[in-house]
């Protein structure tokens, strides 16, 4: 039995398997740590006389998604990894999770967004969960692993947002009135409402706050949740 990772020159990265007389080799273009990744788990499961990855076609979603979430954490803030790891849980996982990435058709990025509007979510919050989606297969193309991104320029498969409507902020003397109610008569959600209209953070981010991203002595907030 043997399994080797070996560089192809002007190919990538590949994932050779001698055992018992079936041969094989398989494809992880540019990503060293995934084809690493596969021969440690197969080695394993030869071992063990279980030869079932010998027949897998490719890579599924679920199994690429850990090297993408490494690059997005290394080039994204870390909220922002988060987030797409929630979408990926809660909308792309329940259609796409075992989907071989060769096999994630335009038919089935249309699922995940079906899904999305059978769930009632806003025509964004879908729109949102495309493009992580998108994110995911562009840079499994960078690696060589895909021809062709699915969810690139959705088109068709989601309806025309609507313009955002155009902010009517409070007036001074407005938000001086309704801070010194909410003082009144919500005293433990003022300070708050104070936070919000000092710093204009969002619902999400106020409501993550924790103690440790108050700086008292520099007066300034640090801002890694929502």
């Amino acid at each position: 039995m043997g399994v080797k990772v070996r560089e192809v020159p002007g190919k990538g990265w590949y994932v050779f398997i001698n055992w018992k007389s079936q041969r094989k080799a398989k494809a992880f273009g540019k990503n060293k740590v995934l084809a690493k990744d596969f021969a440690s788990k197969i080695e394993a499961r030869l071992k063990l006389g279980d030869a079932g990855l010998l027949t897998h076609s490719g890579i599924t979603l679920e199994a690429y998604t850990e090297t993408w979430l490494d690059h997005i954490r290394h080039t994204r803030k870390p909220s922002t990894a988060e987030d797409y790891k929630k979408r990926l849980n809660q909308d792309i996982y329940p259609i796409l999770r075992t989907v071989d990435l060769r096999s994630i058709t335009r038919e089935r990025v249309k699922a995940v967004a079906l899904a999305g509007f059978t769930k009632n979510q806003a025509p964004k919050t879908v729109q949102n969960t495309i493009r992580v989606l998108s994110s995911l297969l562009s840079h499994a193309k960078e690696d060589g692993l895909i021809s062709d991104n699915a969810a690139l320029r959705p088109g068709r498969i989601l309806p025309k947002i609507s313009k955002r409507r155009e902010i009517n902020p409070l007036t001074r003397e407005e938000l001086a009135m309704f801070l010194s109610l909410a003082k009144e008569k919500a005293p433990r959600l003022y300070p708050l409402f104070l936070c919000a209209a000092r710093t204009g953070l969002r619902q999400g981010e106020l409501l993550a706050l924790q103690w440790d991203d108050l700086n008292f002595s520099g007066r300034f907030l640090k801002i890694s949740r929502s």
